[in-house]
């Protein structure tokens, strides 16, 4: 249970790096923008270069949303997969904790 506890923390610490990417990536895109208008103001301006590079970063966005959808999921899984563990370790407990009264019960009665 601790193993799987640890895999989710860490998937959400690789989440969290992912997203702070995300948000560095978008302030780049948003300084690369100011740097357009100024230059697009200055007179010089190349559109192909431009339109390349907001393509490129729209594909690496996309590719890092699928991720973190990915990572999303993943992460259900596990809540779910440790919702059913947590099920039968109840379960077993219960067992166990009969069996020992059990034993107790049988104790009684050789001694009796």
């Amino acid at each position: 249970m601790k193993l799987r506890l640890q895999k989710i923390v860490a998937t959400n610490k690789e989440k969290k790096g992912l997203l702070d990417r995300y948000m560095r990536n978008a302030k780049i895109l948003e300084d690369a923008f100011e740097q357009i208008r100024e230059q697009a103001a200055g007179g010089v301006l190349n559109i192909e270069e431009i339109v390349t590079t907001f393509i490129k970063a729209e594909e690496q966005n996309r590719g890092l949303q699928t991720y973190v959808n990915l990572l999303n999921q993943e992460t259900d899984a596990l809540e779910d997969q440790n919702t059913r563990l947590d099920t039968q370790l109840d379960r077993f407990q219960s067992v166990v904790a009969l069996s020992e009264a059990d034993k107790l019960k049988k104790l009684a009665t050789m001694r009796g």
